[in-house]
């Protein structure tokens, strides 16, 4: 039986938390690249070490430790910059800017698409963490 709609909304806010994972690690924040100066919870990150996940708390501070969700469901802004996403394409995490994107240049793999981005476009859509093993 094939689903005739996709289960997840559109028009949510980036960083919307769907389903919280079950692999979470904690990593330094001065160790993470996220969005901004500073990590929001739900900001999709990596860390030093060539790992991508999405930042569970807010920090203050380079020293202060970060929950990383590994394996979860998130809402995430996802640029389409190497053609329209599709529902099941492999995304990835920008190791110098966190952007979201189906491009793996300079980038570290981070789930897959549970939702769709025309070309050329950046839209909020749920997005499946895969995590590779450490």
């Amino acid at each position: 039986m094939a689903w005739q709609q996709n289960p997840y909304k559109t028009g949510m806010t980036a960083g919307t938390e769907v389903h919280r994972g079950t692999e979470v690690i904690t990593a330094l924040e001065s160790d993470c690249t996220s969005p901004s100066t500073r990590i929001t919870a739900g900001d999709p990150l990596t860390i030093g070490d060539g790992t991508a996940g999405v930042g569970m708390i807010t920090t203050t501070a380079t020293t202060d430790l970060v929950s990383v969700d590994l394996n979860g469901i998130w809402y995430l802004s996802v640029n389409a910059n190497n053609g329209a996403v599709a529902v099941g394409e492999q995304l990835y995490c920008h190791t110098s800017t966190a952007a979201v994107t189906n491009t793996s240049t300079t980038a570290i793999p981070l789930g897959i698409a549970l939702g769709a981005v025309t070309s050329a476009a950046t839209t909020v859509i749920a997005v499946k963490l895969l995590h590779a093993a450490l």
